[in-house]
Protein backbone atom coordinates (compact mmCIF):
# COMPACT_ATOMS: atom_id res chain seq x y z
CA UNK A 1 0.00 0.00 0.00
CA UNK A 2 1.35 3.40 -0.93
CA UNK A 3 1.08 5.46 2.25
CA UNK A 4 3.27 8.40 1.35
CA UNK A 5 4.33 9.86 -1.97
CA UNK A 6 7.22 12.25 -2.55
CA UNK A 7 8.22 13.63 -5.92
CA UNK A 8 11.33 14.84 -7.69
CA UNK A 9 11.17 16.92 -10.86
CA UNK A 10 13.84 18.56 -12.97
CA UNK A 11 13.68 20.68 -16.11
CA UNK A 12 14.36 19.15 -19.54
CA UNK A 13 18.05 18.90 -20.32
CA UNK A 14 19.05 18.18 -16.72
CA UNK A 15 22.06 15.87 -16.59
CA UNK A 16 21.14 12.32 -15.58
CA UNK A 17 23.74 12.39 -12.79
CA UNK A 18 22.07 15.48 -11.32
CA UNK A 19 18.67 13.81 -11.53
CA UNK A 20 20.07 10.72 -9.83
CA UNK A 21 21.52 12.82 -7.02
CA UNK A 22 18.16 14.55 -6.47
CA UNK A 23 16.27 11.25 -6.42
CA UNK A 24 18.75 9.72 -3.98
CA UNK A 25 18.63 12.79 -1.72
CA UNK A 26 14.81 12.66 -1.62
CA UNK A 27 14.93 8.92 -0.93
CA UNK A 28 17.31 9.53 1.97
CA UNK A 29 15.00 12.22 3.38
CA UNK A 30 12.15 9.72 3.09
CA UNK A 31 13.97 7.02 5.08
CA UNK A 32 16.03 5.07 2.55
CA UNK A 33 18.81 4.45 5.09
CA UNK A 34 16.33 2.83 7.51
CA UNK A 35 14.44 0.77 4.94
CA UNK A 36 14.54 -3.01 5.34
CA UNK A 37 13.93 -3.41 1.62
CA UNK A 38 13.80 -0.98 -1.29
CA UNK A 39 11.72 -1.60 -4.41
CA UNK A 40 12.18 0.24 -7.67
CA UNK A 41 9.79 -0.04 -10.61
CA UNK A 42 10.77 1.63 -13.87
CA UNK A 43 10.13 1.47 -17.58
CA UNK A 44 12.74 0.01 -19.92
CA UNK A 45 14.75 3.12 -20.80
CA UNK A 46 18.45 2.28 -20.61
CA UNK A 47 19.42 5.58 -18.95
CA UNK A 48 16.97 4.89 -16.09
CA UNK A 49 18.47 1.47 -15.42
CA UNK A 50 21.98 2.92 -15.48
CA UNK A 51 20.87 5.52 -12.94
CA UNK A 52 19.25 2.83 -10.75
CA UNK A 53 22.37 0.68 -10.87
CA UNK A 54 24.52 3.68 -9.95
CA UNK A 55 22.37 4.97 -7.07
CA UNK A 56 20.27 2.03 -5.84
CA UNK A 57 22.28 -1.10 -6.61
CA UNK A 58 20.91 -3.12 -3.66
CA UNK A 59 17.24 -2.41 -4.41
CA UNK A 60 14.80 -4.99 -5.74
CA UNK A 61 14.44 -3.76 -9.31
CA UNK A 62 11.37 -4.41 -11.46
CA UNK A 63 10.47 -3.60 -15.04
CA UNK A 64 7.05 -1.96 -15.06
CA UNK A 65 4.64 -4.73 -16.02
CA UNK A 66 2.67 -2.49 -18.38
CA UNK A 67 5.82 -1.54 -20.31
CA UNK A 68 6.82 -5.19 -20.57
CA UNK A 69 3.37 -6.13 -21.84
CA UNK A 70 3.54 -3.29 -24.39
CA UNK A 71 6.63 -4.90 -25.87
CA UNK A 72 4.86 -8.24 -26.08
CA UNK A 73 1.91 -6.56 -27.81
CA UNK A 74 4.28 -4.92 -30.32
CA UNK A 75 5.66 -8.35 -31.09
CA UNK A 76 2.17 -9.83 -31.41
CA UNK A 77 1.15 -7.15 -33.92
CA UNK A 78 4.42 -7.64 -35.81
CA UNK A 79 3.75 -11.37 -36.13
CA UNK A 80 0.05 -10.93 -36.99
CA UNK A 81 -0.23 -7.48 -38.63
CA UNK A 82 -3.57 -8.15 -40.31
CA UNK A 83 -5.35 -10.06 -37.56
CA UNK A 84 -5.96 -8.52 -34.13
CA UNK A 85 -7.64 -11.78 -33.11
CA UNK A 86 -4.56 -13.89 -33.92
CA UNK A 87 -2.33 -11.33 -32.17
CA UNK A 88 -4.52 -11.56 -29.05
CA UNK A 89 -4.50 -15.37 -29.19
CA UNK A 90 -0.70 -15.38 -29.54
CA UNK A 91 -0.05 -12.97 -26.69
CA UNK A 92 -2.49 -14.38 -24.10
CA UNK A 93 -0.21 -17.24 -22.92
CA UNK A 94 2.85 -14.98 -22.98
CA UNK A 95 1.19 -12.38 -20.78
CA UNK A 96 0.28 -15.19 -18.38
CA UNK A 97 3.88 -16.43 -18.42
CA UNK A 98 5.18 -12.91 -17.82
CA UNK A 99 2.84 -12.24 -14.89
CA UNK A 100 2.46 -15.59 -13.15
CA UNK A 101 5.33 -17.97 -13.95
CA UNK A 102 9.01 -17.95 -13.03
CA UNK A 103 10.82 -15.07 -14.67
CA UNK A 104 12.69 -16.93 -17.38
CA UNK A 105 9.80 -18.88 -18.91
CA UNK A 106 8.62 -16.00 -21.10
CA UNK A 107 12.23 -15.36 -22.15
CA UNK A 108 12.64 -19.02 -23.16
CA UNK A 109 9.44 -18.79 -25.21
CA UNK A 110 10.71 -15.64 -26.93
CA UNK A 111 14.12 -17.19 -27.58
CA UNK A 112 12.39 -20.13 -29.27
CA UNK A 113 10.49 -17.63 -31.43
CA UNK A 114 13.78 -15.93 -32.36
CA UNK A 115 15.33 -19.30 -33.28
CA UNK A 116 12.54 -19.68 -35.84
CA UNK A 117 13.05 -16.13 -37.20
CA UNK A 118 16.80 -15.46 -36.80
CA UNK A 119 16.94 -12.80 -39.54
CA UNK A 120 14.03 -10.67 -38.28
CA UNK A 121 15.54 -7.53 -36.66
CA UNK A 122 12.28 -6.56 -34.92
CA UNK A 123 11.98 -9.93 -33.17
CA UNK A 124 15.68 -9.81 -32.30
CA UNK A 125 15.26 -6.36 -30.72
CA UNK A 126 12.22 -7.36 -28.65
CA UNK A 127 13.79 -10.60 -27.43
CA UNK A 128 16.94 -8.66 -26.53
CA UNK A 129 14.77 -6.23 -24.54
CA UNK A 130 13.48 -9.05 -22.33
CA UNK A 131 16.91 -10.69 -22.07
CA UNK A 132 18.32 -7.38 -20.80
CA UNK A 133 15.58 -7.27 -18.15
CA UNK A 134 15.89 -10.94 -17.19
CA UNK A 135 16.45 -10.04 -13.52
CA UNK A 136 13.62 -7.50 -13.43
CA UNK A 137 10.65 -9.77 -14.22
CA UNK A 138 9.83 -11.38 -10.86
CA UNK A 139 6.17 -10.29 -10.92
CA UNK A 140 4.63 -13.37 -9.29
CA UNK A 141 7.10 -13.23 -6.39
CA UNK A 142 6.65 -9.48 -5.94
CA UNK A 143 2.85 -9.65 -6.04
CA UNK A 144 2.90 -12.44 -3.44
CA UNK A 145 4.89 -10.08 -1.19
CA UNK A 146 2.43 -7.20 -1.83
CA UNK A 147 5.16 -5.30 -3.64
CA UNK A 148 4.55 -3.01 -6.61
CA UNK A 149 4.84 -4.31 -10.17
CA UNK A 150 3.70 -1.14 -11.93
CA UNK A 151 4.82 2.46 -12.11
CA UNK A 152 1.32 3.96 -12.29
CA UNK A 153 1.92 6.22 -9.29
CA UNK A 154 4.97 7.76 -10.96
CA UNK A 155 3.20 8.06 -14.31
CA UNK A 156 0.36 9.86 -12.51
CA UNK A 157 2.79 12.31 -10.93
CA UNK A 158 4.32 13.06 -14.34
CA UNK A 159 0.84 13.71 -15.71
CA UNK A 160 0.13 16.14 -12.87
CA UNK A 161 3.28 18.12 -13.62
CA UNK A 162 2.45 18.21 -17.31
CA UNK A 163 -1.14 19.29 -16.65
CA UNK A 164 0.15 22.17 -14.53
CA UNK A 165 3.15 23.29 -16.57
CA UNK A 166 2.47 22.34 -20.21
CA UNK A 167 -0.92 23.88 -20.84
CA UNK A 168 -1.79 25.44 -24.15
CA UNK A 169 -0.31 28.90 -24.46
CA UNK A 170 2.17 28.48 -21.62
CA UNK A 171 5.79 29.23 -22.33
CA UNK A 172 8.58 29.07 -19.77
CA UNK A 173 12.12 30.32 -19.88
CA UNK A 174 14.53 27.63 -18.61
CA UNK A 175 15.11 29.47 -15.29
CA UNK A 176 11.38 30.17 -14.94
CA UNK A 177 10.52 26.49 -15.47
CA UNK A 178 13.15 25.45 -12.91
CA UNK A 179 11.64 27.84 -10.35
CA UNK A 180 8.07 26.68 -11.07
CA UNK A 181 9.12 23.04 -10.75
CA UNK A 182 10.80 23.78 -7.41
CA UNK A 183 7.61 25.38 -6.10
CA UNK A 184 5.39 22.59 -7.44
CA UNK A 185 7.65 19.90 -5.92
CA UNK A 186 7.65 21.75 -2.58
CA UNK A 187 3.85 21.91 -2.59
CA UNK A 188 3.49 18.21 -3.49
CA UNK A 189 6.07 17.18 -0.86
CA UNK A 190 4.61 19.50 1.79
CA UNK A 191 7.91 21.38 2.16
CA UNK A 192 6.90 24.76 0.77
CA UNK A 193 7.68 26.49 4.06
CA UNK A 194 11.36 25.55 3.69
CA UNK A 195 11.71 27.47 0.42
CA UNK A 196 11.36 30.78 2.26
CA UNK A 197 13.88 30.10 5.04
Amino acid sequence: MLIEKKVVAVPPGTDVLDLGAKIQAQAMRSGLARAKEVFIVADGALWIWNLIEDRFRQATKTLDFYHGSEHLWSLAHHLHPHSPELAADWIRPLLHQLRYTPQHRVIHTLEELLAGHPADPFIHREVNYFQNHRNHLNYADLAARNSPIGSGSMESACGQFQDRLKRRGQFWSPPGLAHMLAIDVAVKNDTLQFLWN
